[in-house]
């Protein structure tokens, strides 16, 4: 098994384990469990680690972008209503905030590459937690904002999303300083970015058993395409650093 999924959530880990099965997921095993309830030593033989894992939008779009299945990576697309500025924003002090759980799963996986993903209120509320808990990890961060709009969805969904690699490693190039990601008139002009209103995972949500249960997945789901694009951007930036191994290249510290 390459990978390892964990979502509570009865509809979501049901999508899971089903395109798991038909090959449209990278192969592995669905827990569902309440993370706070896994031993994170658990986790250490796999070579992908994805949080949260809804329906799979993480591994589905770095699929997209070409990310081996055996590529080490721990994604996360963490509970967002401890800091969204629609809930009660309570931050760290909601029962919600789950951030500390991910943050031991790295500790102990010490994955070689972190991408987080949450919304944008994240920012101003619980940002300063989680940048000092990665770098109690080892851990350096670069984040930006991205819109799935910008990629052709028929929604606005802003969301920031944190690239995490361990500080020891030779500094990377991520293009979040702008010269990775190409903008035109404000939109990514990387790639064209094919869109339908609803994922393929799902199909169309109306007339439908577990109406509901789609819908609510889908609103909590991370958008593949933008996924797509921050992954081609890790593996973009992957290829300088490679080329540059020879070079005398100064540490990140």
């Amino acid at each position: 098994m390459t990978a390892y999924y964990n979502d509570i959530d009865p509809f979501c880990y049901t999508v899971l384990r089903r395109h798991i099965d038909s090959g449209e997921l990278p192969p592995g095993v669905v827990d569902d469990r309440d993370i706070r309830t896994v031993d994170a030593e658990e986790l250490t033989g796999y070579e992908q680690v994805h949080l949260f894992a809804g329906i799979g939008g993480f591994p589905l779009g770095l699929r997209m972008a070409g990310w081996p299945d055996d590529k080490p990576i721990l994604t996360a697309g963490f509970p967002c209503q401890p800091v969204s500025v629609a809930g009660k924003r309570l931050g760290q002090e909601d029962e919600r905030w789950l951030w500390p759980e991910v943050a031991r799963v790295v500790r102990v996986v010490r994955p070689r590459l972190v991408l987080l993903e949450n919304v944008k209120g994240l920012l101003i509320r619980g940002m300063g937690d989680l940048l000092g808990d990665l770098d109690g990890a080892g851990y350096d961060a670069q984040w930006f904002v991205l819109r799935a709009s910008d990629f052709g969805a028929p929604h606005k969904r802003e969301r920031v999303f944190i690239v995490a690699y361990p500080n020891s490693e030779r500094c990377r190039d991520l293009g979040g300083r702008q010269g990775k990601v190409r903008f035109s008139n404000g939109v990514p002009s990387q790639d064209s970015w094919p869109w339908v209103r609803e994922p393929p995972l799902l199909g169309m949500a109306h007339g439908i058993p577990h109406r509901v249960d789609r819908l609510r997945a889908l609103g909590n789901a991370v958008v593949p395409q933008v996924v797509a694009f921050v992954a081609r951007m890790l593996l973009e930036a992957e290829e300088v650093i490679d080329l540059r191994m020879g070079e005398e290249a100064m540490p990140c510290r």
